[in-house]
């Protein structure tokens, strides 16, 4: 199981974490429920880095709250920005595929190849989508 975080905080931009998780070249995707922004749209597990906390730790507990799996560490990767709104530090990890329990900002949840994952309906630019790429590439 592989593990990309992005996350980043700085006062004028939103801050957010989201991971880029990757299990025997399968990407974890959620689809959001019916209801809030970017509904029934994929996307890779994460959300807002409340106050106090880290990217890190962020990352972590998103991972945690929408997922159900926990991991303790991740290594730092690469860091974006999109739409000068949003700033990404990105993280690895790497551990054996866990089991997903959704929790009610998802209805559902696939393992995607990379050719998949391109392919769906995403909240992703296509900026994002050639880091991914890259990523991926690297490791598969």
């Amino acid at each position: 199981m592989k593990i990309l975080i992005n996350s980043e905080i700085d006062f004028d931009k939103k801050k957010v974490a989201n991971i880029f998780f990757v299990n025997e070249g399968k990407i974890l995707i959620l689809k959001r429920n019916s209801s809030g922004k970017n509904f029934g749209k994929f996307n890779l597990p994460g959300g807002k880095i409340d106050s106090g906390e880290t990217p890190l730790m962020a990352a972590l507990r998103e991972l945690k709250e929408e997922t159900g799996i926990k991991i303790d560490y991740a290594n730092f990767f690469r860091k974006t920005i999109k739409d000068d709104k949003i700033i990404y530090h990105f993280f690895y990890f790497s551990e054996k595929r866990p089991e997903v329990y959704l929790n009610n900002e998802h209805s559902s949840y696939k393992w995607v190849s990379f050719k998949e994952f391109i392919k769906k309906d995403t909240i992703y630019n296509k900026e994002e989508f050639l880091l991914f790429k890259q990523i991926y590439e690297k490791r598969y």
